[in-house]
């Protein structure tokens, strides 16, 4: 009896376990089962199911400010009895906190009954690398099943590169596009990393004055190339640094481009003295001022300070300023103009310096003191021909006078002319301090005594030098030993009168006719 009830107290404590055993297997066995079949699932066979399936984005070895501003990725999500599976693409961002969820209806054949895992695929986040998804985390609430998966994204080592451009010179056309490519030895980038966007490792892009592009979370060791297309074009000299290279961890790499073009023009600055006056030894000032005030330094001959350059000139010199900008304008200045009895005459004063001309501001003084010179005659004498041309020549030591001046015309510094009694000729505008000598050719000659005053000298600075020659000519009366004969009381004429001998002449004559008269008519009687 003992016995049988110890058996029957066995087999009830055993079926008791038994029981109690199934309600339990019931309760928590499936959720252990579950808990284990990522570990021993067939992901051609079958996928995980859930009532709720949550999706959360974690970020490994990075700051935030790094992240992009949202990720996308898709999964394959099963459907119930037998539908055809959907791939269903899913945003996480900074507003959802990188997360997302998708509800699932079990009962709905239209909804989805759960995920198929290794089916994620996450698009490419620059500077990121996609570590892949982690197993399910299945939890309860109540008897909703909730499925989260985690995606984890780890930042890589990056660098920067960035490609900067500078337009400099007076024609640097600061509103010019400059085209550049940058290609990279890994052809696997595509997307846009910061300012530029690449195409199996290549970017393109244009640049102007100024102005620079960034790309940014390049993968570290990949090596990149960067080339202007109009390098060395249109009359610019390029120059650049960094145009290859290595992205290094954490360095921003930089590209420099730096395109000059100048145009050059050149001015030259000239004095002239002229004049009898003009004084060649002396010093003239001048003044060029530019339009760019911010030229500073040797140009040539001319040094400028602010765009403004000093110097002095003497007769016959000239200085030439070289490499001046093209374009800027400039005057020139000079301080003794038209001072001191100098006329100063001038040309290109003013202007603006062209591309690979000389422009030229000529400057002339001209000084000159004039007088001049009255040559005069006068004939005297009871013989003196008051009719008579008289011949003078004047000659300056200025050679280089021709033309006329007032009433005398120079040749090679020589006039010649002829004057009568009581008229006189005056040479005009002479240049003071050069000496002239007048000569009369027939001057002692003819029986004329010639005098003269002032025949050689200089001509003064506002004075006429007066030159003036007197010819006198004086015959005696001759005397006669003849007594004159009485003739009804009749003055003889006296010898050595010219008159009184041409009445004896004519008287003589007139006798002679008479007795050839008489003696013809006594022939005939």
């Amino acid at each position: 009896m003992n016995h049988t009830e110890n058996y029957k107290k066995y087999a009830y404590r055993s079926l008791l376990i038994m029981m109690l055993g199934v309600v339990f297997f019931i309760l928590f066995g499936s959720r252990l089962i579950s808990q284990n079949v990522y570990a021993s699932y067939d992901p051609s066979k079958t996928y995980i199911d859930a009532d709720i399936l949550k999706f959360e984005k974690v970020w490994l070895e990075d700051q935030e400010e790094n992240r992009p501003n949202d990720i996308k990725f898709t999964v394959k999500l099963a459907k119930h009895d037998n539908k055809p599976d959907e791939i269903k693409e899913i945003v996480l961002d900074k507003n959802n906190g990188w997360k997302s969820e998708i509800i699932c209806n079990k009962t709905d054949s239209n909804q989805y009954a759960g995920y198929w895992p290794d089916t994620i695929k996450e698009i490419v986040v620059d500077g990121y690398e996609y570590m892949g998804e982690s197993e399910p985390i299945i939890s309860y609430e109540g008897q909703t099943k909730i499925v989260t998966i985690t995606l984890e994204n780890k930042k890589l080592p990056t660098g920067n590169l960035i490609v900067s451009k500078d337009v400099n010179g007076n024609k640097g056309d600061t509103n010019k596009d400059f085209h550049f490519t940058v290609t990279l030895s890994d052809t696997s980038i595509n997307g846009t990393y910061g300012d530029m966007t690449f195409n199996d490792g290549v970017a393109t892009f244009t640049l102007k004055d100024n102005e620079s592009l960034t790309a940014t979370s390049l993968p570290t060791g990949i090596t990149y190339e960067v080339i202007e297309q109009e390098a060395n074009q249109d009359g610019y000299i390029t120059t650049s640094t960094g145009t290859t290279g290595k992205i290094q961890k954490d360095v921003t790499s930089k590209a420099e481009f730096v395109n000059t073009k100048n145009e050059y023009g050149s001015l030259t600055v000239s004095k002239d003295v002229n004049g009898n006056k003009g004084d060649t030894n002396k010093d003239f000032h001048f003044t060029v001022k530019l339009s760019d005030s911010s030229i500073n330094g040797t140009y040539g001959d001319m040094t400028f300070k602010n765009g403004v350059a000093t110097f002095t000139l003497k007769d016959n010199e000239s200085i030439t300023a070289t490499s001046l900008p093209t374009g800027i304008t400039y005057q020139v200045i000079e301080q003794e103009a038209n001072q001191n009895g100098y006329i100063t005459t001038s040309t290109g004063t003013t202007g603006e310096i062209q591309k690979n001309v000389t422009s030229k501001a000529e400057f002339i003084n001209t000084k000159n003191e004039y007088g001049s010179l009255t040559v005069s005659k006068d004939v005297n004498g009871n013989k003196g021909d008051t009719n008579k041309d008289f011949h003078f020549t004047v000659t300056l030591s200025d050679t280089s006078i021709n033309g006329t001046y007032g009433d005398m015309t120079f040749k090679d510094g020589i006039a010649t002319f002829t004057l009568k009694d009581n008229e006189s000729l005056t040479a005009t505008s002479l240049p003071t301090g050069i000496s002239y000598k007048v000569i009369e050719q027939e001057a002692n000659q003819d029986g004329y005594i010639t005098t003269s005053i002032n025949e050689e000298g200089y001509i003064l600075n506002n004075q006429n030098i007066k030159v003036d020659f007197v010819n006198t000519k004086e015959v005696e009366p001759q005397s006669s030993n003849q007594t004159p004969p009485e003739n009804n009381h009749q003055s003889q004429p006296q010898t050595g009168d010219d008159s009184a001998l041409m009445v004896y002449m004519s008287l003589g004559l007139m006798s002679g006719l008479s007795a050839l008269g008489l003696i013809l008519l006594k022939k005939k009687a």
